[in-house]
């Protein structure tokens, strides 16, 4: 939301989230929520209803099938200059920048996934970041933490939460170092 009222100053000509449809709410609300914080953010001019579109990215080959559609979109959309994809990974931002960068369209194009891992770090560190701009990480990395104090309290027959939920935030190309710095 802050790069569009910085960069685009606020206007959006078509949000497109995509996202594996067979994999239930969880996997559609990486991608809804994103959707939702835009619509609550201040300052942006959101796009019409049927310039929010929902893709199914496949269960296979979402790279792939993202690429293509990306390119397709934009190339049948000359006119829009304000265009954002979610996307519920990284593997998914993967395609869905190769497919703007095939359309020639950076400028025109945020990227935002799910994820915050190799496919995401990667492309920051060599320098992308113009356009695929954040992804937003679960940290599986910090699961044990959280998971074996769990698991040692069950076996010694004490009450745990039913739920555990880990802190999840966004890694861009200013804060990437913070989280995951380079040994």
């Amino acid at each position: 939301a802050e790069r569009v009222k910085t960069d685009w100053g606020g206007q959006l000509d078509a949000i497109v989230g995509c996202w594996y449809q067979g994999g239930g709410d969880i996997v559609k609300d990486r991608v809804v929520g994103a959707v939702d914080a835009l619509k609550a953010a201040s300052g942006i001019t959101m796009p019409a209803d049927n310039m929010i579109i929902e893709v199914d990215a496949g269960a296979s080959d979402q790279a792939a099938t993202l690429k293509t559609y990306a390119q397709d979109f934009l190339t049948a959309h000359p006119d829009l200059h304000h265009v954002i994809f979610l996307a519920n990974n990284d593997e998914s931002g993967v395609g869905l920048f190769a497919g703007v960068e095939l359309a020639g369209r950076e400028a025109d194009c945020f990227i935002g996934t799910t994820g915050g891992d190799t496919p995401f770090q990667e492309h920051i560190r060599a320098g992308g970041g113009d356009c695929w701009v954040g992804s937003t990480s679960f940290a599986p990395e910090l699961y044990g933490d959280s998971v074996i104090p769990m698991a040692i309290d069950i076996l010694e027959g004490k009450d745990v939460p039913t739920n555990v939920y880990m802190e999840h935030f966004v890694i861009t190309a200013d804060n990437i170092d913070e989280y995951y710095p380079l040994n």
